[in-house]
């Protein structure tokens, strides 16, 4: 009688677990291209309908996203929220921006709910321009809809591409 109770306390306690655990998957290798290609639509920007289509449900509308080389372009503090819980400005930002001429991947790796994205662009400021190398790390929620942006790239050739007057100090 003893293993019964056991065996149906047991039982009872996985049942009511398994609403939990069906809720909770790990980003596949297919979720996180997916992903991916609707980021690169969307930054790439050859085709504003289709990238506003390839966004339309992939953030969060508390999307975080933060950037340091964002901030330091746009000359503002170290560690603020270049976006919080803005999604639709983000978006709209994002797309008033001229066309990339490409959005490559150098690397990709993935854990349950993180993507850690090394990209270059080619084309930021124009054709023709140095590409610009970057990485970033996204944060998914379990709908599998970007919660956290966190994005560094090579802020002084982005500078530079885009208008910014650079000059190296002189050594020794």
């Amino acid at each position: 009688m003893m293993f019964l109770s056991v065996l149906s306390t047991s039982l009872l306690s996985a049942l009511a677990c398994a609403p939990l655990a069906s809720a909770w998957s790990c980003l596949s290798d297919a979720d996180v291209a997916d992903i991916i290609a609707r980021q690169k639509t969307f930054l790439s920007r050859q085709n504003v309908t289709a990238a506003r289509a390839a966004v339309a449900t992939l953030f969060s509308p508390n999307l975080l996203e933060t950037s340091d080389s964002i901030n330091v372009l746009r000359e503002r503090p170290y560690g603020v929220p270049v976006y919080n819980a803005e999604t639709p400005r983000y978006i709209n930002d994002t797309l008033s921006e001229p066309p990339l001429q490409a959005l490559n991947t150098v690397d990709l790796l993935h854990d349950c709910t993180k993507i850690a994205w090394y990209w270059e662009m080619i084309g930021v400021g124009g054709p023709g321009k140095p590409r610009a190398r970057g990485m970033s790390i996204i944060t998914v929620d379990n709908s599998q809809q970007i919660i956290s942006h966190q994005i560094e790239f090579n802020s002084l050739q982005w500078a530079y591409n885009i208008g910014y007057n650079c000059t190296a100090p002189a050594y020794e």
